[in-house]
């Protein structure tokens, strides 16, 4: 964690930097948000009209992301705490933010798929998470280590969030079963997944998964139904290649995240629906606060592919689709215990049939 250390000294107003492509922009105080924003602009290659509308329009995104991404900043409770800063979003407000990047989740299916409980859950410390669990675990789990996580993905405009994060899991399972990591097919969930699914408008995991099982659905590779980022018509693949779904659960474990580490720890990776409106500016460490985790802010869907306990803030470890310049080389920390980022509210998890 020195190099934090190291990145927060240097960072006169906090959290201004770049990460993508391990290039970092240090803020002098003399120097103005115009010439931020014009070193921005090269950096991300875009082409606005100066003293256009959009270019306006687009300034006053970047002089606001800068404003609040002090403020957060300024709230970090430890060098382990979230980082946030100007990403290849900041010119984005952040309503139209959630429009492009977070439209890709359907609430559609929620409580008929949860086992979705009325009443209030206190948020409850990681402490406590740990004394609740009835075996033992190992205090850090993490799947990449074992060769069954593939690369991040990027799903650009297409709010297919809800294919990547299942698929992975899928994949995931196929490999810890088998030994061997599959690709499987994105877009084929994109262009044929049903049930209340849409394609790049939008969709829910445990929509999927049921879509899948009910429907004896074999995912086939990615070379067999190549992805392109946009909705199609279904193809129907006749391959002798598919993994199909055996068993699936879909839960609502607000309050209850020691069952989320057990499954994480005994049986593998898992898909959550989370509220990634905050996710926009964020650089790397652990997310406490500033991410909503109300059931109706959830908008996102991602895969957990593992936990840290032994962390001075226990946290899981999150996939986002969102290439691999994203946050910690397309990952995520989001802090174990109090439903942050509602990351609780509809975990999916499933076994396979190879």
């Amino acid at each position: 964690m020195e190099k934090w250390k190291f990145w927060f000294s240097i960072l006169v107003f906090a959290g201004l930097c770049f990460l993508a492509l391990r290039f970092t922009l240090t803020v002098r105080n003399e120097e103005s948000e115009e010439h931020l924003f014009a070193s921005f602009l090269k950096k991300y290659r875009r082409n606005y009209t100066e003293e256009s509308e959009e270019y306006k329009s687009r300034l006053d995104a970047f002089k606001n992301a800068v404003k609040l991404t002090k403020e957060w900043n300024n709230g970090r409770t430890s060098e382990l705490s979230a980082l946030y800063g100007i990403t290849q979003f900041a010119d984005i407000l952040s309503k139209d933010f959630s429009k492009k990047y977070l439209r890709g989740r359907s609430h559609a299916k929620i409580h008929k798929h949860t086992h979705y409980h009325h009443h209030h859950h206190d948020n409850v410390t990681a402490q406590r998470i740990k004394r609740a669990i009835d075996v033992d675990l190992p205090n850090v789990v993490d799947w990449r280590n074992k060769n069954v996580v593939n690369s991040v993905k990027d799903q650009k405009l297409c709010g297919a969030c809800w294919a990547f994060s299942t698929v992975g899991v899928i994949e995931s399972i196929a490999a810890i079963k088998t030994g061997v990591l599959p690709t499987l097919s994105v877009q084929q969930m994109i262009d044929c997944a049903r049930n209340g699914n849409m394609g790049c408008v939008g969709g829910d995991p445990c929509s999927l998964v049921e879509w899948l099982d009910e429907n004896n659905i074999k995912v086939v590779s990615e070379l067999d139904y190549p992805l392109l980022l946009k909705d199609n018509a279904c193809i129907v693949k006749k391959s002798d290649y598919g993994i199909r779904i055996a068993d699936y659960t879909c839960d609502y474990l607000v309050g209850k995240e020691e069952k989320l580490l057990k499954m994480l720890a005994l049986h593998g990776p898992v898909a959550a629906a989370v509220n990634a409106l905050s996710w926009q500016f964020y650089l790397g460490g652990v997310i406490e606060s500033h991410c909503d985790g109300a059931l109706d802010k959830l908008n996102h869907a991602v895969q957990i592919v593992g936990y840290d306990l032994t962390s001075s803030l226990p946290h899981y470890i999150v996939k986002n689709s969102w290439g691999k310049y994203f946050g910690e080389k397309g990952y995520v920390r989001v802090a174990i215990g109090a439903n942050v980022c509602g990351i609780a509210s509809e975990i999916t998890s499933l076994d396979v049939i190879t």
